[in-house]
């Protein structure tokens, strides 16, 4: 039997056992303690990846879902647009069995983004190929980024010859580099 993957996909980790990522990090809750980690979260439980102790309201991590199940990181950021900076985003394709439709998580670096996020979506019902898209705090929750002084920057500004700066060549070169997105290129 062989089986078929995506070869776009990263390879599944090993499911990590589910406990407290330091002693003192689970917080009680009407059914018993609740940790930092959901049992499905396949990720490294490592402190940095552990959901904060803090309220929605300092939260800067939306959940969204009801993408199409082949939605991009364009159309995702396409809804995001004038709302506020983004950290990071992760789209989580669907797994055809309990889940058709596609979902993602959006990061903002300050948490009141998040919140005009969640009033721009709940008012203003935007849809994506006639996914009605859904919004609410991600249940792992993220503080605020700190502040970086101005020589820090998420963006790049590329300089050379047109020749190299191509974006072949620079995909190309980046790869080999590090992991990234694109939103437009």
């Amino acid at each position: 039997m062989h089986a078929v993957t995506n070869p776009n996909s990263r390879p599944p980790q090993p499911l990590a056992p589910h406990r407290p990522v330091l002693p003192g990090t689970a917080i009680g809750g009407p059914s018993g303690p609740l940790f930092a980690f959901s049992p499905a979260y396949q990720g490294q439980h490592s402190h940095q990846n552990a959901s904060a102790n803090i309220p929605d309201t300092l939260n800067c991590a939306v959940w969204v879902r009801n993408l199409p199940p082949d939605v991009t990181y364009h159309e995702l950021l396409s809804t995001v647009r004038h709302i506020g900076r983004v950290w990071c985003s992760y789209i989580n394709e669907p797994d055809y069995i309990r889940h058709t439709t596609a979902a993602a998580k959006i990061v903002f670096f300050r948490p009141v983004a998040a919140q005009r996020y969640l009033v721009h979506i709940n008012s203003m019902r935007p849809a994506i190929r006639g996914f009605a898209v859904r919004v609410a705090y991600n249940r792992v929750k993220i503080p605020a980024q700190p502040d970086h002084n101005t020589n820090h920057s998420r963006c790049i500004l590329v300089t050379g010859t047109k020749a190299f700066a191509r974006w072949a060549n620079l995909e190309a070169w980046f790869q080999r580099l590090f992991v990234f997105q694109v939103d437009e290129a």
